[in-house]
């Protein structure tokens, strides 16, 4: 997962290892440019209270953000709302179900309301999303499955915007110029 959509993008789940190793080094990252803001500023002894102080907040209002988004995305791959985040603001009780929950269970097995598997290899989620819509499309007649070649050609522009350079990818653009010639 690219650091930017992992940081940046309530969208998607993510494993208990990716929680783990994102809440450290984010908490490390934090700490280290906390102390090198506070170094900077006490060391000179200039604007301490107004410069140093405005840099302190913004460092703390991303940290609560990035924080923020890989709870809601640990909380959807164990398949409930982002809303859950709000439950680590319950003193004590809160922070010990996130803990439970977050932490020590598993997430969902397979794709669920808010994306794929994190712990499903891209080729395996390519050529699955890909088989979903051949399957829609060999399901019957024509006529009666406008509906269904409409999600199998969604399905088939996902496929191609998320693994542009994947088979499954020129699997995807072959089915859909088969699909328009066919009109």
């Amino acid at each position: 997962m690219a650091l930017l959509k992992l940081l940046f993008s309530f969208k998607g789940r993510i494993s208990r290892s990716t929680f783990w190793i994102t809440k450290f080094f984010v908490g490390l990252t934090f700490v280290a440019f906390l102390y090198f803001v506070d170094w900077c500023y006490k060391s000179t002894q200039e604007h301490v209270t107004t410069a140093g102080s405005f840099l302190e907040f913004i460092l703390v209002v991303a940290f609560i953000w990035c924080y923020a988004i890989v709870y809601v995305k640990r909380w959807h791959d164990r398949n409930k709302s982002g809303a859950m985040f709000f439950i680590i603001f319950i003193p004590i009780a809160g922070q010990i179900w996130s803990l439970v929950e977050l932490g020590l269970l598993p997430g969902t097995d397979g794709p669920n309301n808010y994306g794929e598997d994190p712990l499903l290899p891209v080729q395996v989620k390519e050529t699955s999303a890909a088989t979903v819509a051949f399957n829609l499309l060999s399901s019957g007649d024509k006529a009666q499955n406008q509906g269904d070649l409409a999600k199998a050609r969604a399905i088939y522009n996902e496929v191609i915007s998320t693994f542009p350079h994947s088979d499954a990818a020129g699997d995807a653009r072959i089915a859909l110029v088969t699909l328009d010639s066919d009109k």
